[in-house]
């Protein structure tokens, strides 16, 4: 427990450089843990028995922000396309591999290549105040959610909200994350609106939270689903006691997803 503490006093400090610093470098350092977290996803499928394609989704994440830079979400997805037909046609140089190797060379764009693309590009929402809403929401709701869900799960959870998937989460903590999430997170943009971004309406708020919990759970159970599916307890062991990028950032990916798409089409 005492490693487990020290491990993520440093991640702390870092999620909240990432939501307040707009920098460069800060799109470096997701970009980098994007790639870590794709080695430890083609890690696990391997010692499932598969054999899915690296270093498409490699290549992927390396230019996966130029592109966006100079060609925008157009050229990103056009990236993705190609991607996608290279892991169909590498097959040809390599006839003895299964279909299901290039299905997972495919799941494996999707998630986790796809989604951190989405945490790079709300760093990229003008004006700027908003892209830092939008990364707190992704990042500080969807870890309130975590610490609630874990801590009241504990104590008050006795049904099971996914037992296969994973024992030890409860309905109880489930609901307790979400909602307790939701309040304290909506109450602290509620205390900030008026003096730092007054033009968002209340609702607004109040779904980004929703949102954010919402797919965070999802996100977490995503994880787990892939993992119990390949038969290892966690995906790396890059963070002592926490286990490796993906088992620490598993929540954000998808909620990453779902606020940035909130923020680019309905409020913007």
């Amino acid at each position: 427990m005492k490693k487990r503490t020290l491990v993520a006093l440093p991640l702390v400090v870092l999620m909240f450089v990432v939501v307040f610093v707009n920098s460069e470098i800060i799109k470096f350092v997701i970009l980098l843990f994007a790639v870590t977290a794709q080695i430890e996803m083609y890690n696990a499928l391997k010692k499932a028995g598969y054999t899915p394609t690296l270093w498409t989704g490699l290549i992927f994440l390396c230019l996966i922000y130029p592109v966006d830079y100079f060609f925008g979400i157009q050229g990103a997805f056009l990236l993705f396309a190609v991607s996608t037909g290279l892991n169909m046609c590498w097959a040809i140089f390599f006839p003895e591999r299964q279909f299901i190797d290039i299905i997972m060379s495919e799941f494996m764009l999707c998630y986790p290549a796809l989604p951190f693309y989405f945490l790079v590009m709300i760093k990229t929402i003008k004006p700027q105040t908003l892209s830092i809403i939008a990364m707190g929401i992704v990042l500080i709701i969807a870890s309130l959610n975590d610490i609630l869900a874990l801590f009241l799960g504990r104590k008050f959870g006795k049904n099971k909200l996914s037992p296969i998937l994973s024992p030890n989460k409860t309905i109880e903590g489930a609901i307790a994350g979400i909602s307790g999430s939701v309040i304290i997170g909506f109450i602290v943009l509620m205390l900030l609106r008026g003096r730092f971004f007054p033009e968002l309406h209340w609702a607004h708020l109040l779904a980004v939270c929703l949102l954010s919990s919402i797919f965070a759970t999802a996100g977490d159970l995503t994880a787990s689903a892939v993992k119990r599916f390949c038969g290892v307890k966690d995906y790396g062991s890059i963070f002592p006691g926490h286990g490796g990028v993906l088992d620490r950032l598993d929540s954000f990916l998808l909620s990453a997803i779902a606020i940035y798409t909130y923020f680019t089409i309905i409020i913007l």
